[in-house]
Order: structure tokens, then C-alpha cells, then sequence
């Protein structure tokens, strides 16, 4: 937990040194949300009503308010945790490998 909450401060203030705008996204993210006039904030409150009702990693973040309830996480986490963050829509059907470039430092593929 600790080290989850250091990730996350160290996330916010990387951001904030560089002018802020993944801080200012969200936000305008979810003024967006709340006014509820738009079409990709339905597609995005629906991924995440779907993520809190299908994956054991994101359970226990049901009663969400907004985006910002939810964790920062990095490549290493879903690695460690795989089988947490799998929708159990999709546990036992047939899916599809996605691999990424690796241009972080770290190539990640997912199923």
C-alpha cells in the first residue's frame, strides 16, 4: 500500500512539473462525465462499471465517485496480478495476444 501510494504521488507530481495535463484531461474527463452529454463519457463510465463488476482487481472500487478513485498502476502489477485483472466475461474464452513495442523499456503482452 505504501509503495501504491508513492507511485501515485510521484505519478501526480511528474505530471505537475510537466504542466499538468494529465491532471487537467481527467478533470475535464469528468465535468464531462457529471454533465452526462456525452457519448464517450458513457463508453468510458460503462468500461468502468464493467471493470468494478467483472474483475477481481477492481472490485473494491464500486462505489467510485469518478476516475480519479481509481489506482495508477504500471506494466509490473498486471503482470503480478494477471488473473485479477481478467473480466470473468472472458476468463474461459478464447482470446486474442496483444504485445507492446516495448518503448518504455519494458515490452508487455496481454491476452
Amino acid at each position: 500500500m505504501l509503495g501504491e501510494l508513492i507511485r501515485k504521488n510521484m505519478f501526480w507530481l511528474f505530471d505537475a512539473l510537466s504542466g499538468g495535463l494529465v491532471r487537467k484531461y481527467l478533470l475535464n474527463l469528468e465535468k464531462t462525465m457529471q454533465q452526462g452529454n456525452d457519448a464517450s463519457s458513457d463508453d468510458l463510465q460503462k468500461l468502468l462499471n464493467h471493470a468494478v463488476s467483472t474483475t477481481e482487481f477492481y472490485k473494491e472500487y464500486s462505489g467510485y465517485s469518478g476516475i480519479t478513485d481509481f489506482p495508477v498502476i504500471k506494466k509490473n502489477m498486471i503482470k503480478e496480478k494477471y488473473d485479477q485483472f481478467i473480466s470473468s466475461e472472458y476468463k474461459n474464452k478464447r482470446l486474442h495476444k496483444v504485445k507492446t513495442s516495448g518503448s518504455t523499456g519494458e515490452r508487455f503482452v496481454m491476452m
